[in-house]
């Protein structure tokens, strides 16, 4: 008998199966954080230019009282790898928390 081929559609379709059965278990918060972060990277990327600086954090604007800075850094990201982990990170534990 051949052995199965681990990188089958089949297998491929069961892991999408196991992932949107899991999605059920993840907090409403924790969605919101992960749609929320979504959506500002997107808009970020594509139609926002140099947004990023505009809401960075950065200590100098903070002494000069720029405090929204403090909120707004959270949803910047630096690129796709970045927002990936972190929205890993962020269903890890926001998962952990609310449970």
């Amino acid at each position: 008998p051949k052995p199965q081929n681990p990188y089958s559609i089949i297998n491929a379709l069961i892991s999408i199966q196991d992932i949107c059965s899991a999605w059920t278990y993840v907090g409403s918060v924790t969605k919101l954080i992960i749609l929320i972060n979504s959506v500002v990277f997107i808009v970020n990327n594509m139609v926002i230019e140099n947004s990023f600086l505009e809401g960075s954090l950065c200590l100098r604007p903070l002494l000069y009282g720029q405090y929204y800075r403090l909120s707004t850094s959270i949803f910047l990201h630096g690129g796709f790898k970045h927002i990936f982990f972190n929205m890993i990170a962020v269903l890890t534990l926001g998962t952990y928390i609310e449970h």
